[in-house]
């Protein structure tokens, strides 16, 4: 099972205040926590960051190398799987990041692609990764729902998780306060959270960001 690596800057932390509901391992470096969690099914995240806040997914537990690299474990748990709000938050940075990606560029029939229109879209992950790519290659809600429709096949579960992600990423119905808005309020812009290591991290993300999509539009992913 993949792991979820969340580091958090302290300056942005009373965001997170729900992560009390979801406790695991706890790392400390400076001003930087790093939390790590067992990615959960039907969730597809890539690396980013945004705002103080560090999404980087791993195969493997990477205690060792912060260890050595000076990290302090602070809160010796057991890795938890991520769940509820906490899913949600990573779900609506990421969706963000998506959105400071996207282009009308249209979609390369080619990799993935080709697998989907071959075979069909038969799986959670397929269904997560499907709205993200026309998502950030410019198709509207509605072409994306007509070429669902053709390539899916027939399952209640698929259909469900679909329309969730398609409603989340292209910001429909749910109007409730995110993780983003008490983001923006804290830190309105990236210059006053002051650390030299996350300005670094996000002038890189978008550019990581949108090179991932690139080699994911070309079957590199």
């Amino acid at each position: 099972m993949d792991l979820i690596n969340l580091q958090i800057h302290t300056d942005v932390l009373p965001a997170f205040s729900f992560l009390k509901n979801n406790p695991t391992r706890l790392l400390q470096k400076e001003k930087h926590l790093l939390l790590t969690y067992f990615k959960p099914p039907n969730i597809e995240l890539f690396n980013h960051s945004y705002k103080g806040v560090k999404v980087e997914i791993t195969e493997s537990d990477p205690i060792k190398q912060l260890l050595a690299n000076d990290w302090e474990l602070v809160r010796p748990f057991k890795l938890a799987i991520a769940k509820g709000e906490l899913v949600e938050a990573l779900n609506q940075i990421e969706t963000k990041m998506l959105a400071k990606s996207r282009v009308g560029s249209g979609v390369i029939i080619d990799g993935l692609v080709y697998h989907w229109i071959a075979y069909g879209i038969r799986d959670p992950s397929d269904v997560i990764n499907f709205v993200k790519l026309f998502f950030i290659s410019g198709y509207s809600y509605e072409e994306v729902v007509q070429l669902f429709a053709n390539l899916t096949i027939p399952k209640k579960e698929l259909l469900a998780l679909f329309l969730e992600r398609m409603n989340q990423v292209y910001g429909i119905g749910n109007k409730s306060i995110s993780v983003l808005d008490a983001l923006d309020e804290l830190v309105p812009d990236i210059e006053t959270i002051g650390s030299e290591m996350e300005k670094e991290q996000t002038k890189e993300t978008v550019p990581e960001y949108r090179s991932i999509f690139k080699n994911y539009r070309q079957g590199g992913y």
